[in-house]
């Protein structure tokens, strides 16, 4: 999914006439309530309007709706799900992201928001309820596009994939996967010849 920031707040700041750089303050202060959902939806937007009178709420929720665009990758999971088990750990509002995450639920295998799990990243607590969902003692790799949350998976002995701007982690996620599956394929190979 594409980031609550920067665009939301750019686009709000420019539809609404509101600096931005009150908007990132504002955004700052709020961050970690928003995103571990001590502070509800319905507070986010009455705080929102209450520090910047021009903002309407109506406004803002079409603002939030037209910002919000599933990332190419998306259109992957279905195609990656064959080879592995995909767990979504997202920052986010559960009300804002779930529909569209739609298209794609059967082919997780569990999804952490951290509005609904009580934490966000990089804190520990929210890996450790990831750790929960997952299965077996299969090689983890942990795919973010910020660094301070990579850092924290290497602790839990994950392999990491820094999302870069430009998709190339889509392309190495790929190979990396049907790297894994060609292995599985020799490794059973093997075992056929044996029996």
């Amino acid at each position: 999914m594409t980031n609550l920031s920067p665009r939301f707040w750019s686009e709000l700041s420019r539809k609404c006439d509101v600096p931005i750089n009150a908007l990132h303050t504002f955004k700052t202060y709020i961050r970690e309530d928003r995103w571990t959902g001590r502070l509800t939806e319905v507070a986010f937007w009455k705080h929102l309007c209450e520090a910047f009178p021009s903002i309407q709420k109506e406004r803002a929720k079409r603002i939030l709706l037209e910002t919000l665009r599933p990332l190419p990758a998306l259109e992957m999971i279905p195609h990656w799900s064959r080879y592995a088990s995909i767990h979504l750990l997202s920052n986010h509002r559960g009300e804002w992201i779930r529909p569209l995450l739609t298209p794609v639920m059967p082919y997780l295998t569990s999804v952490t928001i951290s509005s609904e799990a009580g934490s966000c990243k990089p804190s520990p607590e929210i890996y450790q309820k990831v750790m929960q969902q997952l299965c077996g003692h299969h090689p983890i790799v942990f795919i973010d596009d910020q660094v301070k949350n990579l850092k924290i998976a290497k602790t839990f002995g994950w392999h990491i994939m820094l999302a870069d701007e430009e998709g190339k982690w889509v392309r190495r996620t790929s190979a990396l996967l049907k790297s894994i599956e060609k292995v599985r394929g020799e490794k059973n190979i093997a075992r056929n010849h044996k029996n």
